[in-house]
């Protein structure tokens, strides 16, 4: 506990000191033998770490090189609704998924009620709210395909209006 040994500067000025196992015993025993109450108060030189959200994907190791920024987008709410546990780096993304994560990103929301017959469930808010920003169109009038897979050109088209 106290470090350095006898020659270091505590042990030069103090008497009976005691270092090893002993360490906790004796600080313990120290504190019992005061006749009143130690009184603390806060000195401020150490502040509360807030942790991020809990990784959410199973499939992606810390050793992996887009783990750090996976975890960034985790933590800022982008997956959020989407993947479940398994991130499934490898795989296509639909146009539901990716106007989630956009949406979810953005944080923009819309109250217009849904033009797409195709589109319900947990992507059905994020379609309508990129819809109404302009961001996405339908592939018809009343159709917007989800779970279509989208290409790299499809993917800047709706990263450029989201830009816009």
């Amino acid at each position: 506990m106290y470090g350095g040994g006898d020659d270091s500067f505590i042990g030069q000025v103090s008497e009976n000191m005691e270092v090893g196992a002993v360490d906790l015993d004796a600080t313990v025993d120290f504190i019992k033998s005061f006749d009143e109450p130690i009184e603390y108060e806060a000195e401020g030189r150490i502040s509360e770490v807030e942790y991020g959200v809990e990784f959410p994907f199973e499939d992606v190791p810390a050793s992996d090189q887009a783990y750090s920024k996976i975890e960034t987008l985790a933590d800022e709410g982008v997956f959020d609704g989407l993947f479940g546990n398994s991130f499934d780096k490898h795989e296509q993304i639909t146009s539901g998924e990716f106007i989630q994560a956009l949406v979810n990103l953005l944080d923009i929301d819309s109250n217009e009620a849904n033009p797409f017959d195709d589109v319900d469930g947990d992507v059905q808010a994020a379609v309508n709210a990129a819809y109404v920003a302009g961001i996405t169109n339908g592939t018809t009038d009343s159709t917007f395909e989800p779970d279509k897979t989208l290409n790299r050109k499809e993917m800047a088209v709706i990263v450029v209006r989201a830009y816009e």
